[in-house]
């Protein structure tokens, strides 16, 4: 994977006179963990030297800071190269296949998922930081993060206008308004696995549109404002629209997967303050379903209007 470009900061005459180390807490949004790594390493520089956390910082001086991540100790084998939508030096924005996993798990043992699909980008050493995990039947954007650090400062922007998701669905049956909010707590179902709107759950918001109706089906574009597990399929069935396929809240006879895509992601960059915008076109299997019921998708449709 290699080392990452330093994060660099020019101290600002409001932080003349204070300890390198609470520069990168202020400005840099460094944690703690980030903190002793670089500590350990040897890994701050004040204009090119190597500095300790605690020396005072003049205006105008440079700051910079090694976060890459250490290889990690269990590497993994490459798997099959991902699309990449987006990627720089700090994260990457990928097209997620439906069926394949976001993580590793013991009831499926060997099998490719997403880690071995990045590790064929950035080595089987790199240590893995999924952003916005999608389920193992949804697909369409995932972002990953490069190193610790920006996994961070990626999630701490997650369900705000700063990171701003938007889905694709194809519902069994139609939805009460051309567009609205469902704002219906989720708790889990007592000794179950499945996840139910209850009044003594965690708060969840869902706005919705629908973009098109036909054969007692419904294509919807939804924003998540909140990231409770299962929140989409949950308030989908709620309103008596279940996702086509959704084995859990619906009839999977309807479709070979949960009819869920992550179509479109648009975030502000925490490095440069750049808006970052990525698409993913929906898959075969989702058009092909469509086709049978007359659905049809406007690609000029603006995503992030939901």
């Amino acid at each position: 994977m290699g080392r990452m470009p330093l994060l660099k900061i020019t101290v600002p005459p409001s932080l003349d006179g204070l300890a390198a180390k609470d520069v990168l807490r202020t400005f840099g949004h460094l944690s703690a963990s980030n903190l002793r790594m670089l500590r350990d390493r040897g890994g701050l520089f004040l204009n090119g030297t190597v500095i300790p956390g605690y020396a005072r910082v003049s205006a105008g001086d440079v700051l910079s800071a090694d976060l890459s991540d250490p290889p990690s100790d269990v590497p993994v084998a490459s798997g099959t190269p991902p699309e990449i939508l987006y990627a720089d030096d700090w994260f990457a924005a990928v097209n997620k296949p439906a069926g394949i996993a976001t993580h590793a798990s013991t009831f499926h043992p060997g099998e490719e998922t997403m880690h071995e699909r990045m590790a064929a980008l950035w080595g089987g050493d790199m240590v893995y930081h999924p952003v916005n995990r999608l389920d193992r039947h949804t697909s369409g954007v995932m972002c990953v993060a490069r190193c610790g650090y920006m996994h961070e400062r990626m999630k701490s922007l997650l369900h705000t206008d700063s990171f701003v998701r938007a889905y694709l669905a194809v519902c069994v049956g139609g939805l009460p308004k051309a567009r609205g909010t469902v704002d219906l707590p989720i708790g889990r179902e007592e000794g179950s696995v499945l996840k139910r709107s209850a009044g003594c759950g965690a708060p969840a918001v869902t706005e919705y549109r629908v973009l098109a109706e036909g054969g007692g089906r419904s294509l919807v574009l939804l924003r998540p404002r909140t990231g409770r597990t299962h929140q989409i399929r949950v308030h989908m069935s709620a309103l008596g629209c279940p996702l086509a396929g959704d084995f859990l809240y619906g009839d999977e006879s309807e479709a070979a997967r949960t009819l869920l895509h992550s179509a479109a992601l648009r975030l502000i960059h925490p490095i440069t303050g750049a808006t970052v915008s990525a698409l993913a076109g929906l898959p075969t299997d989702m058009l092909d379903y469509m086709a049978r019921f007359g659905l049809e998708f406007d690609k000029s449709e603006d995503l992030f209007d939901v």
